[in-house]
């Protein structure tokens, strides 16, 4: 009988177990994805001046894209909400084929709210394609995918954050301070 419970109970908790694992094995390759890519997203020295939106300062390769597609990790002019130049990260995801009539639609895809911490940028993540919904569906359209980490998530010079005092406005400038700042 004891037997028997344990074996039930052994049951039960297996599963909980494995995913404990599993998860304490993805927090530490995540800790390690973060470190080899914290490079990318330090500021370049000297500071580009303001460019068009969408110019691309810097980009590099990113592993593990799905099956069939390229991916880079991107770092790009854009505009703040006052209209002022800031540099912002995101991520570039393409069928590796080439189209059939040699054009493409390319698809934005927003995140929801991820924190505002530097290595709260979903493109610095260690499985950062996971989380975009439909993604797959959209390769297979043909489609190239650009999903932004938006203004300050991954970069440390121009941190933009909610101001939900005054109706969910933006801060431009704002950048929340911590240890070692």
């Amino acid at each position: 009988m004891l037997l028997s419970v344990l074996i039930v109970v052994g049951i039960a908790v297996a599963p909980g177990a494995v995913r404990l694992i599993d998860f304490g094995v993805r927090v530490g390759e995540g800790a390690a994805a973060e470190k080899a890519v914290a490079p990318f997203y330090i500021a370049p020295t000297p500071a580009p001046g303001p460019a068009a939106p969408g110019t691309i300062v810097r980009q590099e390769p990113v592993v593990g894209a799905p099956q069939g597609a390229i991916a880079w990790r991107v770092l790009y002019h854009s505009t703040d909400v006052d209209g002022a130049d800031t540099l912002v990260s995101g991520l570039v995801i393409a069928p590796d084929a080439p189209a059939a009539d040699g054009t493409r639609t390319v698809v934005s895809w927003a995140h929801p709210t991820t924190g505002t911490a530097p290595r709260c940028a979903p493109s610095s993540g260690i499985a950062p394609f996971v989380f975009i919904e439909g993604l797959s569906d959209l390769l297979a359209a043909g489609h190239v995918v650009v999903a932004t980490d938006y203004a300050g998530d991954g970069n440390r010079w121009s941190f933009v954050v909610p101001d939900w005092c005054n109706g969910g406005g933006q801060r431009p400038g704002h950048r929340p301070r911590g240890p070692g700042d």
